[in-house]
């Protein structure tokens, strides 16, 4: 709706623990592709920056596993979709470019 709108699922997967591939699910579910954006939203200890990381890692294969499994997608599909989240997105959004 706003081109200048993303969403960030940092914040939000370091604070649900157990339950954050159901809410990345969601965040799935009702944002376009192109506008989730990846994130630790950490900050301070380098430790939060690996946990976010991991968080996220094994929400998002937790979701697009289930998701290829039952057929919703393909897992060409599910491997674009993963790399636009984790990288492409951002690259694309801040101008980094494929080359990091």
């Amino acid at each position: 709706m706003y081109p200048h709108v993303y969403a960030d699922v940092g914040l939000t997967l370091g604070h649900t623990g157990a339950h954050a591939a159901a809410v990345l699910a969601e965040f799935l579910e009702l944002t376009p592709f192109g506008k989730l954006l990846f994130s630790t939203d950490a900050y301070g200890l380098p430790e939060l920056y690996t946990v976010g990381s991991a968080v996220f890692r094994t929400a998002l294969r937790t979701v697009l596993d289930g998701w290829t499994h039952t057929g919703a997608w393909s897992y060409e599909d599910a491997a674009r979709i993963a790399a636009l989240i984790a990288a492409g997105n951002a690259r694309r959004v801040y101008g980094l470019g494929d080359g990091l």
